[in-house]
């Protein structure tokens, strides 16, 4: 018989579960987690003390870490957040058919270090965040975020082609892909396309985008420029005019 547990990461206590658990847990931040305490300090512009919480996090990262483990005949699946696990655990189960499983919503260590790319590229340092983008897709390869953030570097040194094929492959992933991610990465590929002057692509991936996030305003304000850039093209674009009508050949009597 398949059953299911759900369970809270609590790092307060070490990286051992936390004690509650239920097949509907509750939807809040997880108290001691380093991810989220580090999340907020970002929030709160304290990039150099989030870089240290999850460098310690990270040090703690048992050998045999992985997203999905599994031990004889019960799978336990690692989710980044809430929505992760909102929108990917019943295709995990669905897959997984034979199998007890278990959801884990936090202390994802992928995660951790998308969050420290992040850091890097926010204080410049692109070859860095793509290092530490490619530290979290050892761990784990189908990452849509991580796939999405090494984009957004390329994206950010103008490298417009390497950043769409990785757009690319955040959406083409077999594994699931949330909402969020979607957005995320049809946003990028609207960006990147409309840089490259293909404005009509542009406008399609980005309502795209919006359909799977929507009212995001960074998306709405990029789409608002590009169409705004199609008008400017439009309107410089000559109106190409008739010929002349060719005056009658005259009649000369004989």
């Amino acid at each position: 018989m398949h059953t299911t547990k759900v369970y809270w990461l609590s790092l307060a206590a070490g990286l051992g579960l936390a004690a509650c658990s239920s097949n509907k847990p509750e939807n809040k931040p997880v108290v001691g987690d380093a991810i989220v305490q580090a999340e907020q300090l970002i929030a709160q512009q304290k990039s150099a003390e989030a870089k240290v919480l999850l460098e310690g996090f990270i040090a703690k990262k048992p050998a045999d870490w992985a997203p999905r483990m599994e031990v004889q005949n019960k799978v336990t699946f690692v989710y980044w957040d809430v929505e992760h696990r909102n929108e990917c655990y019943m295709v995990d189960v669905l897959m997984n058919k034979d199998k007890t499983t278990e959801a884990v919503v936090g202390g994802a260590y992928p995660k951790a270090y998308y969050l420290l790319a992040d850091i890097a590229l926010a204080a410049g340092e692109s070859v860095v965040a793509l290092a530490q983008l490619d530290k979290g897709l050892a761990l784990e390869p189908t990452s849509a975020s991580l796939l999405a953030g090494k984009a957004s570097v390329y994206e950010h040194d103008r490298r417009f082609e390497k950043a769409l094929e990785y757009f690319r492959k955040a959406v083409s992933l077999d594994s699931c892909v949330t909402n969020a991610e979607r957005g995320r990465a049809y946003r990028g590929f609207g960006v990147g396309l409309a840089e490259q002057g293909d404005l009509d692509e542009a406008e399609k991936s980005l309502e795209l985008s919006l359909k799977f996030s929507p009212n995001k305003p960074e998306t709405l304000t990029e789409l608002k420029r590009v169409q705004g850039l199609k008008l400017e093209k439009v309107k410089a674009t000559p109106e190409s005019k008739p010929e002349p009508a060719l005056a009658p050949t005259p009649v000369v009597p004989e």
